[in-house]
């Protein structure tokens, strides 16, 4: 049977208590009352004469004195904290349990909140897997101390906050099932190859923390994770040297097999982030008995074009060489139709992907391509039998992401993410992206209809329990990119038949750093805690997760990559140069490779081309959004000193 998770009651104790059960306070009803801590005439500090409990009308309802000296109770703690903190009047919301269970991720205060102006100070205090107790009153019975000991988080509304829209924020962010009745065991995991910098793997690995997960990682010497006194260690429980060196992608499993087998603990779950791994990892989960998909939905997934035979285009060629091109061209029925994309079967993200608009370029592209592949799988110390490239239909329609999560093939979240022109768009050259824009501005028929479409793809892949990030083109859209390449407009001239969805590829995994933090910000989803559940196979929180915020998206967020002015090396700035582009309001947040003060070396030594990137958002539409962007895309740069 499946597990049925239903969203959250919120119950609160705040400043703005409307009761629709009078005088009672019954927990149950999940209602919210208002708590004020006094300070005692003449009193030192921590000395409180009463904290009282009002009800509608200000009345009071409850008086509970409290002792000379602090309580240990946090709640408590506090509020006496916030009470000495900023003298007046104060509205401090604490979120109690809807009754008893087990918290399914002990940051829950931290994640449902975050970003959200309408509150300053936010703190839990609770503990991964922690079972809780809901306050259990009697009726009629007012007892403010126990509420506040049974509380698991606490909010300060911001001062210039609205009452009520911070009550409505409060409501709908924690609104999801945060707790299960099943009881949550502390687990492990072991992560295969940790490809991405250290700057970008702090929600992962707090995600991971919150939910009571240990992730050991194998990996080559050297890694950033590897030195038990270095900045790494933290993230992790344990680094197990795991060279490849080239091994045979045929014998990286049993070799995976044989190191998890070696460890002197047990492993619960094993992952892979990077997509040309995923087959072989999930082969080795198959071995030791872990929770996995299937190494042949893998290795379906993972061959794009094995993917495309899903869904079919007018021109798809497999091509092994350059030899290999030539004799298919001479079968040909009738010349190929430009522009064409020419892409890797097997790669990561969009390296070795371009666009050709002639047959004169068409040779290059694919040598380039081969080339990128090859580098890749160097990279990633695994070597294969064969390497191909595809050539196939190029679709000029607005591009986007669908994003989901799915169990046992139920949809129960998706959503769709508008990325703006790519960099080959306009010449032969890398598909890198620079920036996206979500809740899609598609029409709403349009983003149904990806969301059902490829959700139908994933399924036929086998994929049908996980996290997934899809890459498509809408054919025929009723909408087309912008003159500037930012965003979409609809059409001035009439479309002629239906829009389609046009495939560009699937992905069982979360989407990168920026798209994925993205998504957490606007439908309160996280896609890393989703994939962590995925892999140790529990399905009541993957559930939980999934149901994001219980309103509508309320901002439309943008991301872009942030450059710097210059090639050579400098120092790292403080300033981010929000206030001379008059565009400080619209400030998400960053992540960059260098802290301030850090020396960033010359732009051939530089992970990336830029700083890092940057999230802007507006709360006014998707085109105010994209005006911000644009000017962020134009003006904004690091100056290093």
């Amino acid at each position: 049977m499946p597990h049925k998770i239903e969203p959250a009651r919120v119950g609160a104790w705040d400043a703005e208590f409307l009761s629709k059960d009078g005088d009672d306070c019954i927990v149950d009803s999940v209602q919210a009352t208002s708590i004020a801590a006094s300070l005692r005439p003449g009193a030192g500090i921590h000395r409180f004469d009463s904290i009282k409990v009002f009800s509608e009308g200000g009345r009071t309802m409850s008086t509970c004195k409290v002792p000379t000296t602090p309580s240990v109770d946090a709640a408590l703690s506090l509020l006496w904290s916030t009470a000495l903190s900023k003298p007046g009047k104060s509205v401090t919301k604490f979120l109690l349990p809807p009754g008893d269970g087990y918290i399914v991720r002990s940051d829950l205060m931290d994640f449902s909140l975050k970003l959200c102006p309408a509150f300053t100070t936010v703190q839990g205090f609770v503990q991964p897997a922690q079972q809780i107790t809901g306050a259990r009153l009697a009726e009629g019975e007012k007892r403010p101390r126990k509420l506040l000991r049974s509380s698991v988080g606490v909010a300060t509304v911001a001062d210039d906050a609205d009452p009520q829209a911070a009550q409505n924020e409060f409501q709908a962010r924690l609104s999801w099932p945060w707790t299960i009745l099943t009881p949550i065991k502390h687990t492990r995991i072991a992560l295969i190859e940790e490809s991405r910098r250290e700057v970008f793997c702090k929600e992962f690995y707090t995600a991971a923390r919150a939910m009571a997960i240990s992730v050991v990682i194998l990996d080559e010497p050297g890694h950033w994770a590897e030195d038990d006194n270095g900045s790494g260690a933290k993230y992790r429980e344990h680094f197990v040297p795991f060279v490849r060196g080239g091994c045979p992608v045929d014998e990286l499993p049993g070799r995976i097999v044989d190191t998890i087998r070696g460890l002197p603990y047990k492993i619960d779950g094993v992952m892979a982030l990077y997509d040309m791994l995923m087959p072989a990892v999930a082969q080795a989960a198959e071995t030791l008995g872990l929770p996995t998909l299937g190494s042949a939905a893998y290795l379906a997934s993972t061959d794009k074009y094995e993917t495309r035979k899903l869904a079919p285009v007018s021109t798809v060629m497999k091509v092994e060489s350059l030899d290999d091109l030539e004799s298919q061209l001479k079968t040909l029925s009738q010349p190929l139709q430009y522009p064409l994309i020419v892409k890797p079967t097997r790669s990561h993200a969009a390296r070795g992907v371009e666009r050709v608009n002639k047959e004169e370029d068409l040779r290059e592209a694919l040598r380039n391509s081969f080339a990128c592949q090859s580098q890749e799988h160097d990279r990633v110390g695994v070597s294969f039998d064969t390497s191909s490239v595809i050539v196939e239909t190029y679709c000029d329609g607005p591009e986007v992401d669908v994003n989901m999560m799915l169990w046992n093939g139920e949809v129960l979240h998706a959503e769709v993410v508008d990325n703006f022109q790519k960099h080959g768009e306009a010449v032969t050259q890398s598909f890198g992206s620079f920036g996206s824009s979500s809740p899609s501005a598609l029409p709403e028929d349009e983003v149904e209809m990806l969301k059902r479409d490829m959700a139908d793809i994933v399924r036929r892949l086998g994929l049908h329990s996980g996290v997934i990030h899809a890459e498509a083109r809408v054919h025929n859209s009723a909408y087309k990119i912008s003159e500037d390449k930012i965003g979409v407009r609809p059409r001035k001239e009439p479309k002629v038949g239906p829009s389609g969805t046009f495939l560009l590829e699937v992905n069982p995994r979360f989407a990168g750093w920026f798209e994925a933090v993205l998504s957490s910000y606007v439908f309160g989803i996280d896609y890393f805690a989703g994939y962590l559940m995925q892999c140790i196979g529990d399905e009541a929180r993957f559930r939980a997760l999934a149901h994001g915020f219980g309103n509508a998206p309320t901002y439309h967020y943008t991301w872009l990559p942030q450059k710097i002015e210059t090639d050579g090396s400098g120092i790292m700035p403080n300033e981010l140069g929000l206030e001379a582009l008059g565009i400080a309001d619209t400030y998400a947040t960053h992540r960059y490779f260098w802290k301030p003060g850090d020396v960033v070396p010359p732009r051939n030594k530089r992970p990336a081309p830029g700083a890092g990137f940057m999230m802007l958002r507006s709360d006014v539409s998707a085109q105010d959004a994209w005006r911000t962007w644009a000017k962020a895309r134009q003006g904004l740069e690091i100056h290093l000193e």
